[in-house]
């Protein structure tokens, strides 16, 4: 079981859970594309989460949280790089760093000075 927990916006404070791959009637992507186009923030509890749900709702968190830094003008920080760019191709090249650089990614901070996307050993 995932918890998300709307940080800001008008529904800030307002939490919900999931299983597996959905929020009650709302896809995964459909959860993510609708706050990163609201512009609203969020946290997430995986301390619940099967391995399944951790893996599939982190990926989505991961990119989601770059988008929005990027279309925020925040920078995204990655193995020393700063990334600004929020065209397509911006955020093409930073997807890219993060599938090529062959290691597992998480969010090591998000705030209103960027996005930090630390690394946690080799994928297998």
């Amino acid at each position: 079981m995932i918890k998300i927990t709307i940080t800001s916006g008008p529904y800030a404070g307002r939490s919900r859970t999931a299983e597996g791959a959905t929020m009650e009637d709302q896809s995964l992507e459909a959860i993510f594309h609708s706050l990163v186009q609201e512009g609203w923030h969020w946290e997430i509890d995986y301390s619940q989460a099967t391995p399944e749900e951790a893996f599939l709702w982190s990926r989505q968190d991961l990119g989601c949280r770059c988008v929005l830094a990027l279309k925020e003008g925040r920078p995204v920080y990655f193995q020393g790089e700063v990334l600004t760019d929020f065209s397509n191709e911006g955020v093409g090249r930073l997807e890219d760093a993060i599938v090529n650089s062959g290691k597992n990614v998480t969010v090591d901070r998000d705030d209103e000075a960027g996005l930090w996307i630390g690394v946690r050993g080799w994928t297998q």
